[in-house]
């Protein structure tokens, strides 16, 4: 899009403003739509989601914008998935039973195991490890940085190589993931203060 240093995807789910605020913080022009030509012909493209994995998907293909997501990451456009936004780039998701994703990275969406002492969903600050040093999205942020999540299900992909950073949480899982031009956090940078903004700036520099 003439003009445009990115588009936020809507697929009816929210936490779409919240991006938008922090892009246009940073002094990008940016906009929300449900576009597909808009999407298709964007410079860089951000997927946000909340909520249940199957009803990211269905709003996805109520609008139209699962193949337009899809033509994006052939185009080589760069995208980021932020929270269920990444999970949707993984083949599947087990969140009230088994549902499809874009199949992006292979791998499935699983929930934390039950735990005594850890709380389900992990909501609140915790940290991540940097497991690929030549990440451009990880440029300039240290390791053990804290970001903020809220999430009950988390990623697994099926190859190391895809990911990029890892939390702790019960077990160890992956926060980040990378893909030639598609990149994903399971945490939200929009709401991770200055450590979440360098990351945002980092992908529009990508």
């Amino acid at each position: 899009m003439q003009g445009m240093d990115a588009v936020i995807v809507n697929g009816n789910t929210g936490n779409l403003y919240s991006v938008y605020n922090a892009l246009s913080f940073l002094g990008y022009q940016v906009k929300i739509t449900q576009n597909a030509d808009e999407i298709l012909s964007s410079r860089r493209v951000v997927m946000p989601g909340v909520g249940a994995f199957a009803a990211f998907m269905q709003g996805l293909q109520q609008t139209g914008l699962q193949e337009a997501v899809l033509g994006v990451i052939k185009k080589q456009i760069p995208i980021l998935g932020i929270c269920v936004g990444m999970q949707v780039l993984l083949d599947q998701g087990e969140e009230n039973g088994l549902h499809p994703g874009l199949g992006i990275l292979p791998g499935t969406v699983k929930r934390f195991p039950d735990s005594k002492t850890l709380t389900i969903p992990q909501t609140g600050w915790n940290t991540f490890q940097i497991e690929d040093e030549t990440d451009p999205l990880f440029r300039g942020l240290p390791q053990q940085s804290y970001v903020y999540f809220n999430h009950a299900y988390y990623c697994a992909p099926d190859s190391s190589q895809d990911i990029s950073a890892t939390t702790e949480y019960g077990i160890k899982y992956a926060s980040a993931v990378r893909r030639e031009n598609v990149v994903g956090v399971q945490f939200h940078p929009e709401k991770s203060h200055k450590v979440g903004l360098k990351l945002l700036s980092n992908f529009m520099s990508m």
